[in-house]
């Protein structure tokens, strides 16, 4: 029997805990929640109140899921134990406590791997294939957009008490949405300079910022304009357009499908996903550690935080920002 240690019991860890099930049945979890007492047991998962050397020493892999400021906090701990370790992203709230962390240890040997699931979407991957490829000529554009209703999110919730609505625990649309930013790094590298502007809308009542408008410049003249807020009433907007020399790419991720436009013969073709990228995200972590690319995914996940960083520097100063 597998033990798995899973730190934070909200919806995302309920979610991996689900999808883990279908692939090793017979898992055991170890569920460390704040406030324990007010979940319940069921046959597969126990819930703890703290973490005891015992327990650490039995399981195999752990899945970090608490809110984003006590990420690395939790794998200072685990990293010394040899564990396959999943962090939900973004990997913390603060670009100067990753950089710190990096200085004292090394990752180069551990197995990490950070959830950002787009890397693990089939669509996305034909489209950083054709990227890589260099199939559609000269890239002239790329827009990304995410529109959506923060108080939608969760209907069972109080959207003000969420995780997503402090800055306390590492909330706001920038780390909340950096799945986009992860995926325009991964399709496109690292951008010099960032400009940006940041918005807060009144009306949630919130402390974090509720959308962003940035420009993400590289070196070869391409702009890409992102879009990302949660303050958007019954508006729920998620696609990557890429307007090439010779090909176009229209992404809509709410419907996990993709049109690809040949403007030399003027015809199209769609690529679709028929299997859950969280799914595919554990099954990648369960049964392929000896291809985690920990290195990878760490620093990648900085360029994450850097642009985060330089998109809220340009906004407070009003300049374009290197990154």
């Amino acid at each position: 029997m597998v033990e798995i240690l899973v730190i934070g019991y909200g919806n995302i860890a309920k979610k991996h805990i689900k999808l883990i099930n279908k692939f090793l049945p017979h898992a055991k979890f170890f569920v460390k929640a704040k406030n324990y007492l007010f979940h319940k047991n069921e046959h597969h998962v126990k819930l703890i109140k703290k973490l005891n050397k015992y327990i650490i020493k039995r399981i195999k892999y752990i899945l970090i899921c608490s809110p984003s400021n006590s990420h690395l906090n939790y794998l200072s701990k685990l990293i010394k134990k040899n564990k396959i370790i999943f962090v939900e992203k973004p990997l913390s709230n603060k670009l100067t406590n990753v950089m710190n962390f990096s200085k004292k240890r090394n990752i180069k040997k551990k197995k990490i791997l950070i959830g950002y699931v787009f890397r693990h979407n089939k669509v996305a991957k034909k489209i950083k294939k054709i990227l890589t490829k260099k199939q559609l000529g000269k890239i002239y554009q790329v827009k990304i957009k995410y529109s959506s209703y923060l108080p939608d999110w969760r209907k069972n919730k109080d959207y003000t008490k969420t995780v997503s609505a402090s800055k306390k625990y590492g909330g706001g649309v920038l780390l909340e949405l950096s799945h986009e930013i992860d995926y325009m790094i991964w399709f496109f590298g690292f951008p010099k300079k960032i400009s940006a502007k940041i918005y807060k809308n009144r009306a949630l009542k919130i402390d974090v910022e509720s959308g962003v408008d940035l420009t993400a410049y590289y070196d070869n003249r391409l702009k890409i304009n992102l879009h990302l807020d949660f303050h958007s009433k019954n508006v729920n907007q998620r696609y990557c357009k890429i307007f090439g020399e010779k090909k176009n790419i229209i992404w809509d991720l709410n419907k996990d499908m993709a049109r690809i436009q040949n403007k030399k013969i003027n015809k199209s073709s769609i690529t679709t996903s028929n299997t859950s990228m969280f799914k595919d995200q554990m099954k990648f972590f369960l049964h392929s550690s000896n291809k985690f690319k920990t290195q990878t995914y760490f620093q990648d996940s900085i360029k994450v935080l850097r642009v985060i960083e330089a998109s809220k520097l340009s906004s407070k100063r009003n300049i374009s920002v290197n990154v």
